[in-house]
C-alpha cells in the first residue's frame, strides 16, 4: 500500500470550507492533518463542519500529525439548505447538488505530487472555470448578464 501524502490546508474562507477541506476529508489517499486559520470563528466552524482539528499556526499543525476517519458514503452529499437553484422568472427550484468526483481526482493528484502521473486537471482549465464562477457571482450579485470573452 502507498503511504498517504500528508496534507494540511491554510485558509477557511469560501473555497477552503466548501470545496478542499470536504474533499480532502474523504480523500483515502491522504492524511487531512486539519485546517490552519488564526480567526477563532472559523476554526469553530471547522469544528462544525467536519469534526476536524483546526490549528492557529503552521507549526500547531505540524506538531500535531492528526489523521481523519473515514467519511464513507456520508461525502459529498450536500444538505438541501447548500443546493443550487433553478430560476424562470419568478420561480426557483431547488436542484441536489452532484456528487464530485473526488475519487479520482485526488487519487490522480497524489500520483503527480510524487511524480508518477500527469496532473489531473489543465491549469488552463481551472482559469476558465474561475471566470466562469467570477461571471455567475457577478450576475448573481447584480441580476443582470455577464458576458464571457
Amino acid at each position: 500500500m502507498t503511504t498517504p501524502v500528508r496534507i494540511g490546508l491554510a485558509g477557511y474562507g469560501f473555497g477552503g470550507r466548501y470545496f478542499h477541506a470536504p474533499l480532502l476529508a474523504s480523500a483515502t489517499e491522504y492524511e487531512f492533518l486539519g485546517v490552519v486559520t488564526t480567526s477563532p470563528e472559523r476554526r469553530e466552524q471547522v469544528a462544525a463542519d467536519l469534526d476536524r482539528p483546526a490549528y492557529a499556526s503552521l507549526s500547531e499543525l505540524a506538531a500535531a500529525g492528526a489523521s481523519p476517519a473515514s467519511e464513507g458514503e456520508r461525502w459529498g452529499v450536500e444538505p438541501e439548505e447548500r443546493w443550487g437553484s433553478v430560476r424562470r422568472g419568478d420561480e426557483a427550484e431547488p436542484v441536489p447538488s452532484e456528487r464530485g468526483r473526488w475519487d479520482l481526482f485526488y487519487p490522480a493528484f497524489a500520483a503527480a505530487v510524487r511524480g508518477t502521473g500527469p496532473l489531473p486537471v489543465d491549469p488552463w482549465d481551472a482559469v476558465a472555470t474561475a471566470t466562469v464562477l467570477d461571471a455567475a457571482r457577478a450576475s448573481a450579485t447584480s441580476g443582470q448578464v455577464v458576458a464571457l470573452s
